[in-house]
C-alpha cells in the first residue's frame, strides 16, 4: 500500500485470527499503529460488518507527518486479558510537493 503525504481517507484493514474473522465479543480493544499514528478500536477505528474490515481514519495532518516508509502494527487486547500483537508490513509514503491542508 502507498499513501501520499496530504492524503485523507479511511484505510481498510482486515484481521484474520487463526483463519477466522475476529470474534468482536472476545475483543476488548485493538491498537492500530501506522508509523507514529496510533488509533484504537472501538474509539476511533470502526468495524464495517458488511466487508469485515476495520476502517482506520487517516487525516491530512497525520499523513503529512509521515516520511518514506512506515511500519504497520496491530495489537489486540482480548477480554481474557491476553494481548497479542503482530507486525503487518509497511506503507510506502509518497512525498507531496504541496504541504497545504485542503
Amino acid at each position: 500500500m502507498a499513501v501520499m503525504q496530504g492524503d485523507q481517507y479511511l484505510i481498510p484493514i482486515t484481521i484474520v485470527y487463526d483463519g477466522e474473522d475476529p470474534d468482536l465479543e472476545a475483543i476488548d480493544r485493538i491498537e492500530f499503529a501506522i508509523g507514529h499514528t496510533v488509533k484504537y478500536y472501538p474509539e476511533e477505528v470502526h468495524y464495517k460488518e458488511d466487508t469485515k474490515e476495520f476502517m482506520f481514519p487517516l487525516t491530512q495532518e497525520e499523513s503529512f507527518k509521515m516520511k518514506a516508509t512506515v511500519p504497520v502494527q496491530i495489537r489486540v487486547h482480548f477480554t481474557s486479558g491476553d494481548v497479542i500483537g503482530t507486525p503487518v508490513g509497511n506503507v510506502a509514503i509518497r512525498e507531496s510537493i504541496s504541504k497545504k491542508v485542503l
